[in-house]
């Protein structure tokens, strides 16, 4: 099994694994750090960024 290590990838075998779980995710949730507002305000800006470069 491959387990990712930072920027490491570091290969353990399975025979040496006891047991497995999945991480939670280390994101945020948008909902509790920006109002719908804000996730709209910022959606509008960055579409406008975009639109600069094409």
């Amino acid at each position: 099994m491959t387990v990712k290590v930072g920027t490491e990838e570091k290969l353990v075998p399975r025979k040496d694994i006891k047991s497995t779980q999945l991480a939670p995710s280390s994101m945020p949730a948008m909902g509790d750090q920006l109002s719908k507002r804000d996730i709209r305000d910022l959606v509008t800006y960055l579409g406008n960024l975009r639109r600069r470069f094409e």
